[in-house]
């Protein structure tokens, strides 16, 4: 409490999210998180706590890291990961900070392939399974063993292709969290796929959970009227089954922009096929899954666009977009005008949600800000913040 035993702003938000939390799937439950909860200091440190740290939280992409002494650096809540993958193909999630002298043993580096993880102060070398395999002149200091000063692991498993991480090591397995996800994807294929083109946005002027709540399909007849609207009205989404730890949407396709295929069943319009295999359902129009927290893939029949989303305080992320392809046809003939096109739409739609994120975030941090009342086409959100509500009410 604050002075005089009056709630502080924080205090306050958290009762009105162990609230949020305890009507559970009370019907009548459609409102908003607390606008706080998006801009305050204090909230984000809970969610450090609370959240990131307690669960999965990805890392990258294998195909980020396909060959032996691959790696990329990732700064995540205080930590600073190296995610490699040694000799023996396996990948490995490690701290970069030398157990020597606290050194950043990639200072400078962001990715690249090397046949050890070298420390640029002293020397000291590793595998890329952070085994310690020289230490110049440690021989002499009495004590020292070298098996004492590996890098540390952090837990890690790999979900669909894509690399998780979860720093204090206690989570549920990605399989018992997003098992019944996997089976609704399974089609896809997602772990062969691979990225084929990025776009690094930076910094971003928003929290993490305004763009979680940004995947909802409604606003397609606001922001995205002359993008996606036409091609998927809004009242056309659907929301699939989930177990609370996740949510997976579509946005099916309008009548006008499905075509008979040769099978008897219809395709979004395109003129790529969609990836083989996909159900009817996938070959209608957009697919949206999101394993919580910072995950977000948009599935198109021929293609994908995941949003890589690290949270860096309240009210700001770091974002870049990646397109990804099923391995199979990364090289297929005119692939580069393709992927082209691909970019070019993901940006253009990327572009128009800047502005209501960025708008979004500015009305939560008015003081006349309250909580909001959900359309009943904003399932997504109303499965996130149950989701959220729980993890910040869980000490």
């Amino acid at each position: 409490m604050g002075d005089g035993g009056i709630m502080t702003a924080s205090e306050s938000t958290v009762a009105l999210l162990a609230e949020l939390a305890a009507r559970g799937t009370d019907e009548e439950n459609w409102y908003t998180l607390p606008p706080k909860a998006y801009c305050s200091e204090e909230i984000f440190e809970l969610e450090v706590d609370r959240v990131f740290r307690r669960g999965w939280m990805n890392a990258g992409h294998v195909s980020q890291i396909p060959e032996a002494g691959d790696f990329r650096t990732v700064d995540m809540f205080g930590e600073l990961l190296v995610v490699s993958r040694g000799r023996d193909g396996e990948i490995n999630v490690m701290s970069r900070v030398c157990p020597h002298r606290w050194m950043d043993i990639c200072q400078g580096q962001q990715a690249g392939n090397v046949p050890s993880l070298q420390c640029p102060y002293h020397r000291w070398t590793f595998s890329h399974d952070g085994e310690l395999r020289a230490a110049p002149e440690m021989e002499e200091t009495p004590g020292f063993d070298k098996q004492d000063f590996g890098l540390h692991h952090f837990r890690h498993e790999v979900w669909e292709g894509f690399i998780w991480v979860n720093l204090d090591g206690q989570a549920p397995s990605t399989a018992d969290l997003w098992g019944p996800m996997s089976e609704q994807l399974q089609e896809y294929g997602l772990a062969d796929w691979s990225i084929v083109s990025s776009t690094a946005w930076g910094e971003s002027a928003w929290d993490w959970k305004v763009f979680i709540d940004n995947g909802e399909c409604y606003h397609h007849i606001g922001i995205h009227d002359d993008t996606l609207e036409p091609v998927m009205p809004a009242r056309r989404a659907v929301d699939l089954p989930d177990n609370g730890e996740y949510t997976l949407l579509y946005a099916n396709g309008h009548d006008d922009v499905l075509v008979p295929a040769d099978d008897g069943e219809v395709d979004f319009f395109s003129d790529d096929p969609p990836v083989a295999g996909l159900n009817p359902q996938q070959r209608r129009g957009l697919g949206l899954a999101y394993p919580l927290p910072n995950y977000v893939i948009a599935l198109m029949p021929q293609y994908a666009v995941w949003f890589e989303v690290y949270p860096l305080g309240p009210g700001r992320i770091d974002l870049t977009t990646h397109i990804m392809l099923p391995s199979d046809l990364v090289d297929a003939p005119g692939n580069e005008e393709r992927i082209a096109g691909h970019v070019a739409s993901a940006n253009e739609i990327h572009k128009q949600d800047i502005v209501v994120c960025e708008g979004v975030q500015r009305g939560l941090e008015a003081a006349s800000a309250r909580p909001g009342m959900l359309c009943h086409l904003e399932g997504h959100n109303r499965a996130f913040a149950k989701w959220y509500a729980r993890q910040i009410s869980t000490a």
